[in-house]
């Protein structure tokens, strides 16, 4: 399966930070804050919030006001936008990584969110499951897919023509 290799994410995160800041793009704050329960998948995640959650906590820095266990509530010291950076143990060494970013008081930069966020690389449960195929399927087919060209052209896009 395709996914983002590190090279693309790099180049992801210089263009945001060349716009400005990636909390001022709708579509990953989107991405990032994707909770797969609304399908009735709580323990599922998908590899593209994994993979930008690790740029995003290299590249931004955040003003810490509050850490507890698995979170950390700050804001971004770049574009003052609020952001919650959470991480649940389900399994192990496996976790649910999300980000809740509230934007801060400069305008938006990248393009809207229009449908379902689409996912880039595997959907998988965190922790051992016992699911039957037509299960995994429902869950897989709940999210429009693209490949990673089309994918980082989609969280990239400055115009919803994207």
């Amino acid at each position: 399966m395709d996914t983002p290799t590190p090279e693309d994410i790099r180049a992801l995160f210089d263009h945001y930070l060349a716009q400005g800041c990636p909390c001022r793009f709708p579509r990953f704050r989107a991405t990032v804050a994707r909770d797969m329960k609304e399908v009735g998948a709580s323990l599922w995640t998908v590899s593209d919030i994994g993979q930008l959650l690790a740029a995003f906590d290299e590249r931004v820095p955040l003003v810490v006001e509050k850490r507890e266990d698995f979170m950390t509530r700050g804001h971004c010291s770049i574009c003052s936008a609020r952001v919650i950076r959470s991480w649940a143990p389900v399994f192990r060494d496996s976790f649910l990584e999300r980000a809740e970013i509230s934007p801060g008081h400069l305008p938006d930069l990248g393009a809207e969110v229009l449908g379902v966020v689409p996912v880039c690389g595997p959907i998988f449960p965190a922790a051992p499951v016992n699911v039957t195929k037509a299960e995994r399927a429902r869950i897989e087919d709940a999210y429009p897919r693209l490949a990673p060209r089309d994918w980082l052209a989609y969280v990239a896009a400055l115009t919803s023509a994207a």
